[in-house]
């Protein structure tokens, strides 16, 4: 019996798991319940035909659940992942026209800046769940001094004059011998806002568990730091605010020539270059636009299994940013752990009770490379998901790429975020699906990108 394109096809997407060699599998080892030939049984498949005998053996409608969504928590093969990118295309395409839409935002930035600039900025940014403070030296490029906080989930849901209060009392002790007579400020914030300014930028709903987006929704940054900053003694002017994605651009286009940036940590996010006729939404009148993709508000489209729907439902705002429940960092531990707790539920894995986001990314990582042969089945469980990370990240960067118009097939791509800096070989698996695409990527690393771009942003802007 010899193994067809579509049985090649049909059983790479039933490659999502784990050998049975460790499995707690009742009668493994007896013959199978249907001749299947040993070509098919692959190393990534075993566990899949394994777990069918078993709930052939132990049928329940749990165990068919269970099962069923094995079968699509899939590596995605080439016609799959192009068809993905095409899905990506249909949702990306209407919110370049439409001006509601809290993606596919324009910057206010005329252009990118490459002009030799000097003087110090302090550059602040605010992410998903880290803050920080950096004065940066823009004739050197370097960072002269800087801070660093994780900003805990108590202060996420502060009132919105408390959690500016906190933000400014960390970043202080920059600044506090500081004799400048005005601080120039630039901001990096990795969260939809709408812009009427380069250096205004009003607050939209931030997901990543900031409930004290409820109550600062609509107020303008700019206002916000520069009075909380007085309140401290201290006089500033924010001269530039950038989405995290577009300052880690805008570093990159200062020292190369990178058409697009990826962000993925605890979030993601694209920025691109997208020329004058892709985007219907602006009145800005230049050749092409310094675009926040807001790429975490996309993946409707994408295949969900009854784990991915279960971490959706749990969630602050159900449906908000599906991209980035299906592939960053912030939950990439959570979906492995889900899978695992309902393996042992059938009784066909054993597993200790692991609680809700106890099992982290990090441990993720480690356990992906752990040398143990009793991690097998936890290992490949692992790596179907961050798989999955890096198929639907580069899908992602695909549809966009399409969107420059850009016929390079070589292009320089900068990229940030600790799942593309440091989960194990993330960045060459990106690069396989990118090069399935047509794409021979050259990854740029932007470190510190969101420092360095907010603070080149605002030194150009006052320079002007």
């Amino acid at each position: 019996m010899s193994m067809g394109d579509d049985d090649r096809a049909y059983h790479h997407q039933m490659s999502v798991i784990v050998t049975a060699a460790n499995a707690n599998l009742p009668g493994h080892g007896k013959g199978p319940l249907v001749s299947v030939s040993s070509e098919l049984l692959t190393k990534e498949s075993h566990l899949m035909y394994d777990f069918e005998r078993y709930v052939a053996r132990n049928p329940s409608r749990f165990n068919q659940k269970v099962l069923d969504n094995l079968r699509i928590h899939h590596t995605y093969t080439r016609s799959s992942l192009d068809t993905l990118v095409n899905e990506f295309l249909a949702e990306i395409t209407p919110a370049c026209a439409n001006r509601d839409a809290p993606s596919m935002l324009p910057s206010k930035m005329g252009s990118l800046p490459n002009d030799s600039l000097t003087g110090s900025v302090l550059s602040i940014d605010i992410g998903g769940s880290t803050l920080r403070g950096s004065m940066v030296d823009l004739e050197k490029m370097t960072v002269t001094d800087s801070v660093q906080h994780l900003i805990p989930d108590t202060v996420k849901n502060y009132s919105g004059s408390d959690f500016f209060d906190w933000i400014v009392e960390r970043i202080m002790p920059l600044v506090k011998d500081c004799t400048a007579t005005i601080i120039p400020i630039g901001l990096s914030w990795s969260f939809p806002i709408f812009q009427p300014h380069i250096s205004s930028g009003l607050i939209q709903t931030m997901g990543k568990g900031y409930g004290v987006a409820d109550e600062i929704i609509n107020q303008d940054l700019k206002e916000l730091f520069e009075t909380h900053f007085a309140s401290h003694g201290k006089t500033v002017e924010v001269g530039a605010i950038l989405n995290d994605s577009v300052a880690s651009l805008v570093a990159a286009n200062y020292i190369s020539n990178a058409p697009l940036c990826l962000i993925l940590g605890t979030g993601i996010n694209v920025s691109a270059l997208i020329p004058k006729d892709q985007l219907k939404k602006t009145e800005q009148d230049q050749d092409k636009y310094i675009v926040n993709c807001e790429a975490s508000l996309f993946g409707q489209c994408v295949s969900k299994t009854c784990w991915d729907l279960e971490l959706d439902q749990a969630l602050e705002r159900p449906g908000f940013q599906p991209l980035e429940s299906l592939s960053s960092g912030r939950y990439l531990g959570e979906i492995c752990r889900l899978i695992l707790r309902d393996l042992s539920k059938t009784g066909f894995l054993s597993r200790p009770d692991v609680g809700p986001y106890e099992l982290t990314t990090a441990e993720v990582a480690d356990l992906e490379t752990a040398d143990s042969g009793e991690l097998d089945y936890v290992q490949d469980i692992i790596l179907a998901t961050s798989d999955r990370s890096a198929a639907l990240a580069s899908a992602f960067i695909t549809a966009i790429y399409k969107l420059t118009g850009s016929d390079c097939e070589s292009p320089s791509i900068a990229y940030d975020g600790t799942m593309v800096q440091k989960y194990p070989n993330f960045r060459p698996r990106m690069q396989q699906r990118l090069r399935e695409q047509g794409l021979n990527v050259t990854f740029v690393a932007v470190e510190e990108g969101t420092v360095y771009g907010s603070a080149i942003a605002c030194a150009s802007q006052l320079s002007q």
